[in-house]
This record gives structure tokens, C-alpha cells and sequence, in this order.
């Protein structure tokens, strides 16, 4: 029984730990529970989580990516630099496709046909666009997005 027991509790534990904080956080305040926030929460997870599931993919097939969050800030960049300059939502996420792709594409070759360990070479990747981002934007905020705001929302 006491293995069962701890089966259970170590398959479960996050959904308990997770039920535990929403009680938590309701009972502090009356509007955690409330419509507005729960879709402001979600608003704000969707981004990670997605990431979060193609690592989670990677993982499992025994890779790993550590370029994921700067491929993103580069996509985006672009993405938005492209929608500004041609007012296209189109152009605009085709081009952050096509950087997202092109980056990944990158590091498939030189982990499948160089050899080259996915950690260093995602490791390369990570800093190659978090480089170009930074040097693209001279590190500062890219603002007025206009209708963009309603693609990331």
C-alpha cells in the first residue's frame, strides 16, 4: 500500500502542488479567479509554453536547444521591423517564420552533418542571434507597433 501511495503522490504532485496554489491565491484575493486575469495569465504563458513543448520534444529525442529564447528575440525583431516597413501582417509573420526555420535549420546541419554536439551548437546560435538582434535594434525597444500588438495578444 505504502508504494502505491507514493506512486500516486509522485505521479500527481504537481496537479496537487498546483490545485494547493490556485486555493492559495483565491483565497488572498477576490480576483485571481476573475475572467480578466486568468486571461491575462494565459495571455502571458502562451509564448513559454510553446517554447517550453518544443524543448520538451528536443529533450526527449536526447537534444537539447539552447538558442530557443534568442532565435525568438530575433524572429521577432524582425518580424516587427518588416510589418513596420511594409504594413503587411503577412510579410510579417512569413518573415518570422522564415527566420525561426533558417536559424533551426542552421543548427541541424552542423549537429547532423558537421557532428557537432547540439549544446555547442545551439550554443553558437544562441549568441549569433541574440548578436544580431541587439546590433540590429542598437539594443533599444522597437516602438509604435500599431495592429502588430494584436497578433502577440
Amino acid at each position: 500500500m505504502k508504494k502505491n501511495a507514493s506512486q500516486y503522490l509522485q505521479k500527481y504532485t504537481i496537479y496537487i502542488v498546483l490545485i494547493v496554489l490556485f486555493a492559495i491565491c483565491s483565497l488572498i484575493s477576490p480576483y485571481f479567479l476573475s475572467g480578466n486575469n486568468l486571461m491575462n495569465v494565459s495571455k502571458q504563458l502562451c509564448v513559454g509554453l510553446l517554447i517550453a513543448y518544443g524543448e520538451m520534444i528536443l529533450i526527449v529525442s536526447g537534444f537539447l536547444d539552447l538558442s530557443a529564447g534568442s532565435v525568438l528575440a530575433l524572429a521577432g525583431v524582425l518580424s516587427v521591423s518588416s510589418y513596420k516597413a511594409t504594413g503587411s501582417m503577412l510579410v510579417a509573420v512569413v518573415v518570422a517564420i522564415t527566420v525561426a526555420v533558417a536559424c533551426n535549420v542552421v543548427n541541424a546541419f552542423f549537429v547532423g552533418n558537421c557532428n557537432v554536439p547540439a549544446f555547442i551548437a545551439t550554443l553558437g546560435m544562441q549568441q549569433v542571434a541574440r548578436g544580431i538582434a541587439l546590433y540590429y535594434t542598437g539594443g533599444q525597444n522597437i516602438l509604435q507597433l500599431g495592429d502588430f500588438v494584436d497578433i502577440g495578444q
